[in-house]
C-alpha cells in the first residue's frame, strides 16, 4: 500500500512538473503581433478578463486565462488603465500586462 501511494505521489509530482514547464514555456513566448504593432483600446470599466478575451478574438493572445491568472496572482488584475495601446512586435504576455498596468498608452504628436 505504501509503495502504491509513493508511486502515485511520484507520478503526480512528475505531472505537475510537466504542466508547470509547459505553462512557463507558453508564457515566455512572444505574442504573434505584426511588425507594425497592434493597436487596441481599453475602454472605461473594461476588466482584464474582457480585454484578454478581445485580444484572444483578435488572434494576439492564445491563452487569455494565463494572463488573468498571472495578474490575479500578482494583484494587478484590477489595475489596468484605460486608453489606446500600441503593442510592439515581439512582446511577451508579461510585458503586455505591465504595459496595461503602467498605462503606457499610445501618444500622438499635436502641432
Amino acid at each position: 500500500m505504501k509503495r502504491a501511494l509513493f508511486l502515485l505521489s511520484l507520478a503526480l509530482l512528475g505531472l505537475g512538473y510537466v504542466a508547470y514547464t509547459e505553462v512557463l514555456q507558453r508564457w515566455a513566448m512572444p505574442l504573434p503581433i505584426p511588425e507594425q504593432g497592434f493597436v487596441f483600446e481599453v475602454e472605461p470599466g473594461d476588466s482584464l478578463r474582457g480585454v484578454a478575451a478581445r485580444l484572444e478574438s483578435a488572434g494576439v493572445l492564445a491563452h487569455p486565462e494565463l494572463l488573468v491568472a498571472y495578474a490575479r496572482w500578482h494583484g494587478s488584475d484590477g489595475q489596468i488603465k484605460q486608453g489606446e495601446y500600441l503593442v510592439p512586435a515581439g512582446v511577451t504576455a508579461v510585458r503586455l500586462l505591465q504595459q496595461l498596468v503602467d498605462g503606457d498608452v499610445r501618444r500622438y504628436r499635436v502641432t
